[in-house]
């Protein structure tokens, strides 16, 4: 109720439910969510991300709401990057969310770089998860290291062969690199796990498109 009355309806009650709500049940994870946002709108952050913090600690489907917070809120970005910790869906949700909203560049730099190393340690591992080498391919095209881009992709499908996502991705890493044939196989790959799929379909018309430009190409030089 303190929530609607305080964020929706712009009453001055809603601050006291809300207040009372987190003497009454101070570590159910709602009433710690709803008490850290009242805190931050009222610019007590440091109050504020004890309250955030543990309710992501209780019940982690309340990282993204809290990030927002500190994002979108109260432009306090650097609390949702201490926020998310060394967790590397975490910090790839907080850089996505800043590249976004656009002007945090430094800050962007500065957790992708450190959510890069933790990534390259996680990856180095024999037993490195599908998505931990996703991640990394997206965060090294994100970087334009479109090479490694490409061969972490590549090592996430063999884990899981039908992430379809990922192999679009592949098939438009490899179109750029101008590697056709790859990127073809990789896009009809995609529609035969996902028929009628529209973002594999565009790009294989535009990779006839390419194909017939480097066959006209190469026949002109030939005949010359």
């Amino acid at each position: 109720v303190g929530q609607i009355e305080q964020f929706i309806l712009n009453k001055p009650e809603g601050k006291r439910h809300i207040e009372k709500g987190y003497r009454l049940a101070p570590y159910d994870p709602t009433v710690c969510f709803v008490a850290g946002q009242l805190q931050a709108s009222d610019g007590q952050l440091e109050a504020s991300y004890t309250k955030l913090k543990q309710a992501v600690r209780l019940d982690g489907a309340f990282f993204e709401d809290a990030a927002d917070v500190y994002i979108k809120q109260v432009k306090q970005p650097e609390l949702a990057v201490a926020l998310a910790g060394d967790d590397i869906w975490r910090l790839s949700h907080v850089v996505n969310r800043l590249t976004d909203q656009g002007g945090h560049e430094e800050l962007i730099n500065k957790v992708s770089d450190r959510l890069s190393k933790i990534l390259e340690e996680k990856c180095s591992k024999p037993d490195a998860p599908a998505w931990a080498l996703a991640t990394m391919a997206r965060l090294c095209q994100r970087e334009n290291r479109k090479n490694d881009a490409i061969e972490y992709y590549r090592s996430a499908l063999v884990l899981e062969y039908a992430q379809v996502e990922w192999r679009l991705n592949l098939a438009k890493l490899l179109t750029e690199m101008n590697q056709i044939n790859n990127a073809v196989h990789e896009a009809e790959i995609c529609l035969r796990l996902h028929p009628g799929m529209q973002g594999a379909q565009a790009l294989l018309e535009k990779l006839s498109g390419m194909s017939a430009a480097i066959t006209d190409r190469n026949a002109t030089s030939t005949s010359q």
